[in-house]
């Protein structure tokens, strides 16, 4: 009789093991069939924390490049506001100067509305060149880059007089 107790004992260790191995050997064939490591997200730990560290350097690396080409683009449209400032400033310079040239001649002191009609123009371009709106940002602004940093209030010759 006691090989029989000592028979159920092994026998029932002898199924676990054999039903142990069939379920390894179900879990490998859908492995193997789907593809994919593992049918629950469960499965995935081993591996998961790597590609989530994966997942979140590719996230911050696209979010850095994004960054730099608004940056870029910023930089680029402040350069040519900048630029086109100068221009405005150097024609209007330019007019002054042959203006003063011409003061001499009392026939040409009638172009002194025109010059000063070309001053306001000036300051307009200036202002509109100093409020440059990017994503709704002003770029020279300073530190409230929602409120436009220039307004001259300048609308007529007569406010400018």
């Amino acid at each position: 009789m006691t090989t029989r107790v000592t028979d159920f004992a092994s026998q029932q260790l002898l199924v676990n093991q054999i039903l142990r191995t069939q379920s390894n050997l179900v879990q490998t064939q859908i492995q193997v069939t789907t593809e994919q490591n593992s049918q629950v997200y469960s499965g995935l730990i081993s591996q998961s924390n790597r590609l989530v560290n994966l997942e979140t350097s590719v996230t911050l690396s696209q979010s850095y490049i994004s960054n730099n080409d608004t940056a870029s683009l910023r930089l680029e449209a402040a350069t040519s506001s900048i630029e086109a400032v100068e221009d405005s400033i150097n024609e209007f310079r330019s007019r002054l100067s042959n203006f003063r040239s011409t003061l001499a001649n009392p026939a040409q002191i009638d172009q002194t509305e025109e010059l000063q009609q070309f001053a306001l123009d000036t300051l307009k371009d200036i202002q509109s060149y100093l409020n440059l709106n990017i994503d709704g940002q002003y770029l020279f602004s300073g530190t409230r880059s929602t409120v436009q940093p220039i307004d001259f209030g300048l609308s007529t010759l007569q406010e400018f007089q």
